[in-house]
């Protein structure tokens, strides 16, 4: 089952955020490694992470926003590209803050 739209934009998003440490709106290279490393961690050398994140910078140099970095939409994009955002999205053990109920789950009356 595919995934709405506004549920991955709300994954992207979470991850993005979580990042984002000086919330300046992109990812750096040392914020775009701290992901790599938190979602890739034991598979991969320190050396590999950063050379990923090299090659992010030049193959998405349309989503890198001056000193600022990656934007979010960069990230998007990546994940559209090489998926692996439920995975990295697990991995972080972020929450969804999306509830959609068409009717509460209970009542007060229930008691």
């Amino acid at each position: 089952m595919a995934l709405s739209t506004d549920v991955i934009l709300e994954k992207v998003r979470g991850i993005f955020q979580l990042f984002d440490q000086n919330k300046d709106g992109g990812l750096n290279k040392e914020e775009l490694e701290a992901l790599f490393g938190a979602t890739i961690s034991g598979l991969c050398s320190q050396e590999q992470i950063s050379s990923g994140a090299n090659e992010v910078f030049r193959s998405y140099s349309g989503f890198i926003d001056g000193e600022r970095g990656l934007t979010c939409d960069g990230l998007l994009q990546i994940y559209e590209d090489e998926g692996g955002l439920d995975t990295d999205y697990d991995v972080l053990a972020l929450r969804l803050k999306i509830h959609i109920y068409k009717e509460p789950p209970f009542s007060i009356w229930d008691r």
